[in-house]
């Protein structure tokens, strides 16, 4: 699974292989590399959504190599902990 990133116009990406549960970031600026795979590898309690979309937020530890869900979860949160925006819509090959 491959993410495409961009931080300050500089296109990078992220790399998550679900079988081996490892994680790979490619960015351009080597700090800030660094910063996104040291906020990946933290483990994180984050209010995510409940059971359906009437429950409420729960809070739920977050480690971003342990699964796809995780992964996700963990992105979600990226901008406000790196800077580093998450281009959803644009396709890595």
């Amino acid at each position: 699974m491959k993410v495409a990133v961009d931080y300050n116009n500089m296109d990078g990406y992220i790399n998550y292989d679900e079988v081996a549960k490892t994680i790979e970031v490619f960015l351009p600026d080597e700090a800030k590399r660094r910063e996104v795979e040291d906020y990946l590898k933290q483990a994180h309690t984050l209010l995510v959504p409940g059971a359906d979309c009437k429950a409420p937020f729960v809070s739920r530890l977050v480690v971003a190599h342990e699964s796809l869900d995780d992964f996700y979860c963990a992105l979600s949160r990226l901008w406000e902990r790196t800077e580093v925006a998450i281009q959803w819509s644009r396709r890595i090959n």
